[in-house]
């Protein structure tokens, strides 16, 4: 586990302190939780992939797809 310091305002801080006293349990624990929970969120709300194709094309693959389609794709 790794220690750090933390700036809150004192408003969140004491919501903290209560829910903890609440709750039985230490502010660091439900501090952990909180942080855990916001990163599984933002780290989930990432968009997936918008398109996956397929080229006809025999000798263009994944590293080259970006180079071929600057050189032959023309939207209209």
């Amino acid at each position: 586990m790794m220690k750090t310091t933390l700036d809150v305002p004192e408003k969140t801080y004491q919501a903290f302190r209560e829910l903890a006293q609440q709750m039985g349990r230490s502010e660091a624990e439900i501090m952990r939780e909180a942080l855990e929970a916001y990163l599984q969120d933002h780290q989930q709300a990432q968009p997936a992939l918008c398109s996956v194709g397929v080229v006809a094309v025999p000798d263009v693959h994944g590293a080259d797809s970006e180079d071929w389609l600057e050189q032959h794709w023309h939207p209209s």
